[in-house]
């Protein structure tokens, strides 16, 4: 899903990602109330596993970066953490989608 923005396009898993590493980050302490520098570098520097697109993170401009972090603070306190990472080959708890699907 694509969305249009003025001189822009803007993809909308680039978007989620850097959601999910603004709440990560304020969950860390990484960035703090008012203070989008620290989270900016954070961005910057990540290196996340699939399918979050950390490399356009790391290429967005900082002010960019910071209207994210600005809107996640606006969204209020988070919800439950996302579950630990599962390696390959590990059976991850339920309930969870497996793509593709087995076969039957």
């Amino acid at each position: 899903m694509m969305q249009q923005v003025p001189g822009r396009t803007l993809c909308a898993s680039v978007l989620l990602s850097g959601l999910v590493l603004a709440s990560t980050a304020l969950a860390a302490g990484t960035a703090t109330e008012g203070k989008t520098d620290p989270w900016v570098e954070h961005a910057r520097k990540l290196q996340a596993r699939p399918p979050m697109p950390f490399w356009a993170l790391n290429r967005m401009r900082s002010g960019d970066l910071r209207a994210v972090y600005r809107y996640v603070r606006s969204l209020g306190p988070g919800g439950r953490p996302a579950p630990d990472f599962v390696p390959p080959g590990a059976e991850p708890k339920p309930p969870y989608v497996q793509f593709p699907a087995p076969p039957k």
